[in-house]
């Protein structure tokens, strides 16, 4: 049949076997997906059929290979789609037809496609269940030799295996090496642990001998070089399948028995023909199921290891031999490095280890950028902190007298983190601007791990290892190599974090340093420093500003450094982020700069590198100079200075919005705002600020009364002007609200320290409408929080006013559903009046306004939205669990509950049983925990909601309902609420759920 009459008719069942043979060649050729969909599926149905079997026999009496594989493939879709309906008669025949064919058809050199797919359907045979075919590949070899299939039984009669062997032919023996790497493939993809498993083993267990003499013949010395290839696959599929089968019985007997092949493995690896095969080998068995290998099997490779073949291997690699038969070399010493890395350690000094450990040292010696070019550093350096792993473990297992493997494991570690060093460094920028950005992320990966190598050897290098760097970096000064001082402060900055904060011996060694003329070398302009050094060392001094509180003597050199680098744009970002952090650490160290300070950063507003980030930095920098003056009155004249520069963002945003330049307004406009914003959070007092609890000295009252009144209602009117201009910016109104929230949580009084009343009348300008509304909802929360000890004063006046202004909100956006984040804030700030303000809730004076809040806080119970739900839910938890408010609180409270209890327990009710998601319920539990706990009607209430007609499933009944609010009122056993209502949850959706009674 021609193509074109296929594309244009149906495929009709053949006929003929002419007609079957054809129109599996037609299966085989280009054609439209809808047609080989149809021919396969009516082949399938002729190979499903009874005469299926027959079928197969005859296309594998086909002069066309396709035709003939797919005969081996009939027989294997018969087996898996009759073998039940097969009687125990049947199988015999069958196995011996399937060897009679794999006989047949190797003697007449069939190709590798069909051979292999009989291997298959052989193994297929093996792997059905019920079948006992426990010497195959010995019957396979006695078979092939006679020429045909013999029976199981005859085995015995037959010459032993090895010397059958040696009578056949490369192709029969190579046929049986493929059925053989096939049933270890399939055997390995069988279940752990299942019964299949276990008749599996049982099965296998006999061939085991057999697999091992059959791979010895084929990995011999005297093999031929295309039966060794083979049988060192098949050695890899049958390590695979060891690894899976007895991982954990490392004394099994056919472990034992395949060991025996390691040593002719050995010798395999030594062929250029076969290292790329055998290599795979035995790379993937140290890394995966390195136990395999005997104590002895470890010598022989650490000897082999130490010839003159692994030494030209490795000499290729340490040139910068990166192509893929060097690399392997490469990972093969890793893979054994990684195997026996804690005798590694321990055996540092002996004469073996220090040749493997030489040749591990000097994969991180190779020529070449990190992963860019050498593509083997990579795994060392991983191989480094497995043995740093290995070294940390030890260390805690054993005691100090029984160490004396430490020394020399040190120094090992030490070369190491110097070898690193020299990876770590940045190439100059001519070659770095040839790099992609997936090779510049790899480059600063490797870098990243370089420093998880240097945190973990600090463990036990302590001091030492600075004293290593610290004396690289100032080799790197003293000959101007810039790209190896870079390298060495990244280094030191990894292990920045290591230093305790009372500091140690690694202060005097890094003081020798950070007091050198490192930082004036790099400000020299007329030095061409690469920016990269620089960007590190401003680096360095934000990492070290503790060392710097401690070290005072260094701040002058490292801060004109850092504002000097201030002056780059591209290195402003960081320097500012220093001069934070330096400033903010050492605030008492350098007020007799302050007058410093404030010129420099005069000047630096003139740069084209003074961006709102840098500018906030800075200011706050300073900001926190100011608050470590001696006294209140000191820090008024420089605040004052500090708020002139914000003065003149403040004008440039009024000039630009005169010029109609909206966007430049903006700009102008946060970069003030966060400058105040920045300022307030710096003018904090440091956590760190020892407490006087005993002190009987009066706060000043220089910021609320006197002359720091003018400078904080400066300050509130800079945030006025700009809000005021600038009202329907949600960003402005967010940076504002964070300066006015800067001073909240201060326990004495500053600049930022605003009267709550000023606080509130900021927030009482906005509305439903204004951007980011949420935000100035946040800063009432906060601002109600810092008022509910017993220690801060009452601000009943500003929680009755936010109040009010929340009961707007609430009235202006309706639903909750509307708009759910202001929802969801407006019940937060409610939830702040519990306890200390829940007069002013309760005495709401506007007329039904109570009742509306508390049905607005419902209906957000009620709701689908997450968040609302989820603060009103802990708004009722708060709410129903007062009971011990002193008259007429408790009253009114109780008056309210005899109102909004039956409506609280139906909306619970509802919610359980009805649409809430399963991580909402636990949520939902706190309520109706303290509803249970803490009021006497709880039990009516429930048995309102559970049984009335608002009860929103039918799948559970009423008898279940009784028994479920039983179990919530008593909460016998070990049930808590919280289980309770996920079994009324699952219940309700049609569960099975069996409820005790």
């Amino acid at each position: 049949m021609a193509t074109d009459e296929f594309s244009q008719e149906m495929v009709q069942t053949p006929t003929s076997m002419l007609e079957v043979e054809e129109l599996v060649k037609r299966l085989y050729l280009p054609g439209s997906p809808a047609l080989i969909v149809q021919i396969q599926e009516t082949l399938q149905k002729l190979q499903r059929s009874p005469e299926g079997w027959i079928l197969a026999d005859k296309l594998l009496e086909s002069n066309d290979e396709k035709v003939r594989f797919f005969g081996a493939l009939t027989f294997t879709v018969k087996l898996n789609a009759d073998w039940d309906s097969l009687s125990e008669h049947d199988v015999q025949p069958l196995l011996a037809r399937l060897i009679s064919w794999l006989v047949r058809l190797v003697s007449r050199n069939e190709s590798a496609l069909v051979v292999r797919k009989l291997c298959s359907t052989l193994v297929a045979f093996f792997l059905r269940p019920s079948v006992s075919w426990t010497r195959c590949l010995r019957h396979l070899v006695c078979s092939i030799s006679a020429g045909d299939a013999i029976l199981e039984d005859a085995l015995d009669q037959y010459p032993p295996t090895p010397e059958l062997l040696q009578r056949l032919s490369l192709q029969q023996i190579v046929a049986i090496l493929w059925f053989s790497s096939t049933l270890a493939e399939e055997a390995g993809k069988v279940n752990i642990g299942g019964q299949q498993q276990h008749s599996l083993h049982q099965n296998l267990t006999p061939s085991i001998e057999d697999v091992v003499v059959l791979l010895g013949y084929a990995i011999a010395p005297t093999a031929d070089i295309t039966l060794k290839q083979e049988g060192v696959k098949c050695l890899q599929s049958w390590l695979y399948f060891a690894h899976r089968a007895w991982v954990d019985q490392d004394n099994s007997a056919p472990l034992h028995t395949i060991r025996t092949l390691v040593e002719p493995a050995m010798h395999c690896l030594l062929n250029e023909d076969l290292f790329d095969i055998t290599i795979e080998v035995f790379i993937d068995t140290l890394s995966n199921f390195s136990i395999f290998f005997r104590p002895e099997d470890m010598d022989a490779l650490s000897s082999l290891l130490g010839t003159e073949w692994a030494g030209n291997r490795f000499q290729r690699l340490r040139e910068s031999d990166f192509e893929f038969e060097s690399l392997q070399f490469g990972r093969f010493l890793l893979a054994f490095g990684d195997a026996t890395v804690d005798d590694l350690v321990k055996k540092s000094e002996e004469q073996s280890t220090r040749h493997i450990l030489g040749m591990l040292h000097g994969l991180l010696q190779c020529e070449g950028y990190p992963i860019v070019e050498d593509e083997i550093c990579e795994d060392a350096l991983e191989f480094w902190n497995n043995f740093v792993d290995s070294m940390s473990a030890a260390l805690f297992a054993e005691e100090e007298k029984s160490r004396p493997w430490m020394g020399a494991a040190r120094q090992n570690v030490i070369q190491a983190i110097e070898e690193c060093w020299g990876k770590v460094r940045f190439p100059p920028s001519e070659v770095l601007i040839t790099w992609d950005s997936d090779s510049r992320k790899k480059f600063q990966d490797f870098r990243r791990d370089v420093n998880d190598l240097l945190q973990s050897a600090y463990t036990f290098l302590g001091a030492e290892v600075f004293e290593r760097l610290v004396h690289l970096a100032r080799h790197s000064l003293e000959e101007g190599a810039w790209e190896n001082l870079e390298a060495t402060l990244f280094c030191l900055n990894a292990l920045a974090e290591c230093i305790s904060d009372d500091g140690g011996p690694e202060d005097d060694v890094l003081v020798q340093l950070l007091g050198s003329s490192m930082f004036s070398q790099l400000s020299n302009p007329d030095i061409p420093v690469p920016p990269k050094a620089r960007q590190t060392a401003v680096n360095m001094l934000g990492h070290y500003s503790s060392l710097c509180k401690r070290h005072t003597e260094l701040l002058p050199s490292a801060l004109n450094f850092l504002f000097t680098t201030l002056s780059s744009p591209a290195l402003s970002t960081p320097a500012s982020k220093s001069i934070s952090l330096l400033c903010s650490s050492c605030r008492k160290s350098l007020t007799s700069e302050l007058e410093t300070f404030l010129e420099q950063y005069g000047r630096f507003l003139a740069w084209p590198s003074a961006d709102i980030s840098t500018k906030e930095k800075v200011i706050g920098a300073i900001a926190a100079i100011i608050q470590a003056l001696p006294s209140e009155e000191a820090k008024a004249a420089p605040t004052s200075r500090l708020l002139q520069f914000v003065e003149a963002d403040v004008q440039s945003c009024l000039n630009s919005l005169a010029n109609g330049q909206t966007e430049e307004a903006q700009g102008s406009g946060v970069a003030a705002l966060r400058c105040l914003s920045s300022m307030g959070k710096l003018f904090q007092a440091p956590d760190d600020l020892p407490l006087d609890l005993d002190s009987e000295t009066p706060q000043s009252t220089f910021w609320d009364a006197g002359a720091g009144k003018e400078i904080q209602n400066h300050i509130v009117k800079l945030v006025d002007i700009i809000t005021g201009a600038l009202s329907q910016d949600g960003e402005i109104i967010e940076e504002a609200c964070n300066v006015y929230r800067s001073g909240l949580k201060e326990t004495t009084p500053g600049p930022f320290v605003f009267p709550p009343s000023v606080t509130v009348e900021f927030i009482l300008k906005s509305n439903h409408l204004t951007p980011r509304v949420e935000n100035v909802l946040t800063t009432a929360c906060v601002l109600l929080t810092t008022h509910l000890s017993d220690q801060s004063i009452r601000i009943d006046n500003e929680a009755r006013l936010i109040l009010l202004y929340v009961l707007r909100i609430v009235q202006s956006i309706g639903g909750p559903s509307n708009e759910p984040e202001i929802a969801q804030s407006c019940v937060d700030v409610i939830m702040r009046f519990i306890p200390r303000y829940i007069n002013v809730l309760l005495n709401l004076e506007v007329q039904d306004g109570l009742e509306r809040l508390f049905a607005f806080i419902l209906d957000c119970l009620r709701g689908d939205d997450i968040l609302p739900k989820r603060s009103a839910a802990s708004f009722w938890a708060a709410f129903v669990s007062q009971t011990d408010q002193p008259e007429p609180l408790q009253s009114s409270i109780n008056n309210i509950m005899a109102h909004m209890g039956p409506l609280l327990a139906v909306t619970l009710v509802r919610s359980i049983a009805g649409g809430a998601p399963r991580s909402d319920l636990d949520a939902l539990a706190e309520p109706l925990k303290k509803l249970v706990f803490k009021q006497p009607r709880a039990k009516t209430w429930l048995e309102g909601a559970l049984y009335g007609d608002a009860f929103p499933s039918d799948k559970v009944d009423q008898k279940e309902r009784r028994i479920w609010l039983q179990k919530v009122m008593s909460l016998r056993g070990s049930r808590n609420t919280n289980q309770l209502v996920r079994e009324l949850w699952i219940a309700s959706r049609g569960t099975n759920f069996a409820y005790a009674s």
